[in-house]
């Protein structure tokens, strides 16, 4: 099983390689021209493609408008 994640434009390309190289499966927000999209279509993406979302971004961690 490969974890996919959708990386946040807020994460350094330095961090999206160093988990590329073990092989797991990153999609950056930013390398696929979705920079400065909502926080709720980011979720959408990762929801619909089955991703963890890593961000830098705290509001991410609420539970009553996004849950686990």
């Amino acid at each position: 099983m490969i974890l996919k994640f959708l990386a946040d434009e807020n994460i350094f390309p330095k961090i999206i390689s160093y988990l590329r190289n073990p092989g797991f499966d990153v999609k950056s927000v930013r390398e696929i021209g979705l920079s400065q999209i909502t926080d709720d279509k980011i979720v959408d993406i990762a929801t619909k493609e089955k991703r963890s979302i890593i961000t830098f971004d705290k509001h991410f961690g609420d539970i009553l408008r996004y849950r686990p």
